[in-house]
């Protein structure tokens, strides 16, 4: 290999003699991802993908950028960072730019001198095309030419120091993305945020329910795999009101009703599982199941409270055939 000894100048500087020296240290991602999984984790940066659905374990925060997880992932709190693509309930989406702000002219060729911005994006991954809070952060004033270091010829920029981490993290905290309660309603100013509630409004008085299946409200397994189904359930401010609970499946024309001690059975209409105060509970696990045979399903979850229907979730189940 060739080691190339330029002679360079800059603009009424004079010239520099300039020993050439190339370094080449890999950036190594913090979280690792499938194709498909960069494929979507792009689409929802970008705005166009569909939300993901709703599982329990959508809890933490994600930093991405360039089709992976951004090296100052790593510096955002334990308490808060996604390890894994499932584990992400926000997403910090960064956007890369290249400012030049100006020419350092050498005896053979031109450089220029750039600075690197980011602009940041931060959503739900369940809903994505609404932005939660935005930025641009600039980095820092790249080197002036006499302080540019090493240059040959193969040189394409001179570039500024990106934004650090610290100006990153302190976007996220002042977004709402850490686990203080700013309106006092009991919830997690994140938990606000993934859910795509504001942290600043309180929902103390707001019912919700979740069902999920195998942790996921949107699920596609073969013929003859079990599943386990789990409630989640916030009264509010109607804490242990009278409540009536319904958990049901709907298969095309057919409704199968869910009964304490007895599992599911084929009703003409949805049937109350429970009569019994309104208490909260979170990933409730009804039992493990095996499945019906193949096809759609849909199932749901209702909660009537002082005898109005207050909430109902939904969980979908395609189940393939294993022929």
């Amino acid at each position: 290999m060739k080691t190339f000894f330029p002679f360079c100048k800059e603009t009424g500087k004079g010239f520099l003699f300039i020993i050439c020296l190339c370094l080449n240290t890999p950036v190594l991602a913090t979280v690792q991802f499938s194709a498909q999984q960069i494929i979507t984790l792009d689409a929802l940066c970008e705005g166009t993908g569909a939300g993901l659905p709703v599982t329990t374990s959508q809890q933490g925060v994600l930093v991405f950028g360039a089709g992976q997880s951004d090296p100052s992932h790593e510096e955002v709190p334990a308490q808060i960072r996604a390890d894994s693509y499932s584990k992400a309930g926000l997403l910090l989406c960064l956007t890369y730019h290249e400012i030049e702000v100006g020419q350092c002219e050498y005896l053979f060729f031109d450089v220029p001198r750039v600075r690197q911005d980011i602009t940041d994006r931060l959503i739900s991954v369940r809903f994505p095309s609404s932005t939660i809070n935005s930025i641009n952060l600039p980095g820092e004033e790249p080197p002036a030419c006499d302080q540019a270091g090493i240059i040959t010829s193969k040189t394409k920029t001179i570039p500024g120091t990106p934004p650090s981490a610290s100006s990153l993290l302190s976007f996220l905290d002042s977004s709402g993305a850490n686990q203080l309660d700013w309106d006092g309603d009991g919830l997690s100013n994140l938990a606000e945020l993934i859910s795509g509630s504001d942290p600043e409004l309180s929902d103390a008085g707001t019912i919700s329910s979740l069902i999920t299946i195998n942790g996921s409200s949107n699920l596609e397994i073969a013929e003859g795999e079990e599943v386990t189904l789990a409630l989640d359930f916030d009264p509010g401010l109607f804490a242990n009101v009278p409540a009536e609970y319904t958990l049901w499946i709907e298969a095309g024309d057919i409704i199968y009703s869910w009964f304490p001690g007895r599992g599911f059975e084929e009703t003409s209409s949805p049937e109350i599982a429970a009569q019994a105060p309104a208490i909260d509970f979170s990933n409730l696990k009804l039992g493990t199941f095996p499945t019906f045979g193949n096809g759609d399903y849909q199932l749901n979850f209702s909660v009537s409270v002082a005898g109005e229907a207050r909430t109902l979730s939904e969980a979908a189940l395609s189940i393939s055939s294993n022929e």
